[in-house]
């Protein structure tokens, strides 16, 4: 009976707010373990459109399934680089997690990059293209803030600088 009641468990949930560190640290690693996950299960689903083919006039669209899977994996990178945004300026102390997260991260956000700029390409209005021209620019700075992780750790950890 104690088993399926709740509140005999001890549940980990990440805040922004948590005061423990190493508890703070420990359930980051969790929840950015978790969105790493969700970034591989999705991953082999996104088709990255190409450009115009010589015989069509506009690139292809993404599929449903990709468009959905994208969307998952880019709430997911958003998620997770928030996450180690706060926590590393708390003193995370999963440095590995911190790398392989940001990587991760990073490789999401630059395919939603490229979709956007494939977008713009091929978008005719101007507020169509004021309007991607701003999520590029958002897309750049979440981009740069998962690579400034990397940069942090990189003085002592030669996989992060291979990375860069």
């Amino acid at each position: 009976d104690n088993v399926n009641n709740a509140s005999d468990r001890a549940v980990v949930r990440w805040r922004p707010d948590i005061e423990d560190r190493t508890f703070a640290s420990q359930a980051a690693t969790l929840y950015t373990t978790y969105h790493l996950i969700q970034i591989v299960i999705h991953r082999p689903s996104i088709r990255v459109p190409r450009s115009r083919l010589p015989h069509m006039p506009f690139p292809l669209p993404h599929s449903p399934s990709s468009q959905k899977a994208l969307a998952i994996s880019l709430n997911s990178a958003r998620a997770g680089a928030y996450i180690l945004d706060v926590q590393t300026r708390r003193g995370m102390t999963n440095i590995l997690n911190v790398i392989h997260v940001s990587f991760f991260c990073a490789g999401v956000l630059l395919i939603h990059l490229w979709d956007l700029v494939r977008q713009f390409s091929s978008q005719r209005s101007m507020e169509g293209r004021a309007f991607i021209s701003q999520e590029i620019s958002s897309v750049m700075d979440e981009i740069g803030d998962v690579m400034a992780r990397l940069e942090e750790v990189s003085p002592k950890w030669e996989l992060a600088r291979e990375m860069l």
